[in-house]
Formats: C-alpha cells, sequence, structure tokens
C-alpha cells in the first residue's frame, strides 16, 4: 500500500473566492522560485475554475506582482485541436491572461510561453517532451525513449502545477485506467480519450506526482460526489481507477481550493 499523507484543503465560498485565493497562491510561489532559482515555471490547466484565475492574473490587480520576464508558462495538457480552437487550453490562456480584452497584453517574452504544439498530434508530443527535457536539463529525447533508451534519473520539478479534477476522478488528460501510468519514461504523450472521443497530449504521471506543488482547484456541484470519494474512501487504493488518488501519496506536495459546492458532501458528514 502507497503511504499517504493529510491533504491540505480551504474552502472557499465560491467561484470568485476560490479564484482570488489561487491568484494570491500563485503570486506566493512565484516569489519564492524567483527568490531561490531567479526563474517561477508554472503548468496551466483548462477549464472555467483555472479560466477564472487566469482572468484574474491578467487583471490590473495581479499582473504586475509577479515578475513575468523570468516566468515560463507551460500546460498540463491540451486537446489536439488548433490553438485558436474554441476546445483549446492555450486559447483559454491567451484570452484571459496573455491577451485580456480589458488590458494591454501580458508583458511576457514570447520564449517564455511553451506552448503544447497538440495539432501535430504524436509529433506535438515527442516536440513538448523534447521541450522539456531541453528546459529541464534532462538528458535524451522522446525518440530515445522509443528507441528503448531510459531516463528515469530525472523528472522535470515544476515550481507549481494548477490541476482541475473531472467528475470521474481524472486529472490533466490521465483518466481512470489510462496507459499512462504503465509509462515511466516519457514526460508527455499522446492518448486518447475513448469515452470523448478526443486525442489529447497530457503530462505523465511521475512529471505531476514531482512537481514542487500542486494546486488543485475545484469548483461545482457536480464535482461533490467525486470530492465525497476521494476524501472520505480508504486510502490506498488504486490510482488507476480514481487519478486524483495520486495527489495523497505522501511524497506529492498537494494543496486543494475548493468552493463550498464543490464540499457540499464533505460537510454533510460533519
Amino acid at each position: 500500500m502507497t503511504e499517504q499523507r493529510t491533504a491540505s484543503v480551504t474552502v472557499c465560498a465560491g467561484p470568485k473566492e476560490l479564484a482570488k485565493a489561487a491568484a494570491e497562491r500563485v503570486v506566493e510561489c512565484s516569489e519564492r522560485a524567483i527568490l531561490s532559482n531567479g526563474r517561477f515555471t508554472i503548468a496551466l490547466s483548462g477549464g472555467s475554475t483555472p479560466g477564472a484565475l487566469f482572468k484574474l492574473l491578467g487583471s490590473k490587480k495581479y499582473r504586475d506582482r509577479i515578475d513575468w520576464s523570468v516566468t515560463h508558462l507551460f500546460w498540463s495538457d491540451e486537446r489536439c485541436v488548433a490553438p485558436t480552437d474554441r476546445e483549446s487550453n492555450f486559447r483559454l490562456v491567451n484570452e484571459t491572461l496573455l491577451n485580456p480584452p480589458d488590458s494591454p497584453p501580458l508583458d511576457i517574452p514570447k520564449e517564455n510561453i511553451h506552448r503544447i504544439q497538440a495539432e501535430l498530434n504524436e509529433a506535438g508530443a515527442d516536440a513538448y517532451d523534447d521541450e522539456l527535457r531541453e528546459f529541464f536539463g534532462i538528458a535524451g529525447t522522446a525518440g530515445d525513449v522509443e528507441g528503448g533508451g531510459h531516463h528515469k534519473d530525472k523528472t522535470p520539478a515544476f515550481d507549481l502545477l494548477l490541476l482541475g479534477l473531472g467528475p470521474d476522478g481524472h486529472i490533466a488528460s490521465i483518466f481512470p485506467e489510462s496507459h499512462l501510468f504503465d509509462n515511466h519514461t516519457h514526460l508527455a504523450q499522446l492518448v486518447y480519450a475513448e469515452h470523448l472521443d478526443s486525442w489529447r497530449i497530457s503530462l505523465t504521471p511521475k512529471v505531476i506526482r514531482s512537481a514542487k506543488k500542486l494546486l488543485l482547484l475545484v469548483s461545482g456541484t457536480e464535482k461533490a460526489q467525486m470530492l465525497h470519494r476521494l476524501f472520505t474512501e480508504e486510502t490506498g487504493k488504486d490510482v488507476r481507477q480514481i487519478p486524483a488518488r495520486m495527489l495523497f501519496e505522501v511524497e506529492v506536495n498537494a494543496e486543494w481550493l475548493v468552493d463550498s459546492a464543490a464540499h457540499s458532501l464533505i460537510g454533510k458528514q460533519g
């Protein structure tokens, strides 16, 4: 049985309060990272809850509190669509943070924006894997791994990795029974979500587990049942059934920001 840790949970009144709390966490994390390492690496996610956070970070109140010149933006996953597609996680960030409608464009160097070229499918996954290896100084390439090479010695450690939670317990594009749990070499890989008929590129579980800090943003009643299961069921069960269970492993540093609607069933249990 995998050793478990007690989860850190903050319950916010609603989505707006959750976004504000998340924005403060991002600012704090950026300050610590830049002070320690001279740069801040953050992996972003998609969805309406992170979208509210990105909009806030792009606002006048928050944009000047982060040194964007040394901030590097990555993504935890992406749908295999064009970057202008309405389903694109990049488009969400581009329209809320990078180029907000009510503010000037964010002053961040283009080379600091590490978009997943998911429209290239498998080639895009390999390119993102290679970019992660180059940026974080990890030997080899995705091609080496395909050819039988093994690069288990180092894994990227993002200063902050943002995640949402699916009603089925998926995080990033790691769905229940995902083959990504069998992949211990790649950093990013192409996956097919059969129940959604959707191709995606996702960070692999080992990269998510290795983040210096994980911040889970969960809102809405549709997440309440899964959140209740995660926080009340016996720990140590197979993460393949509910991928978010990996966030309770002792080596994983995760904080949960949830709104009262998502937390409602836990509250009823006293």
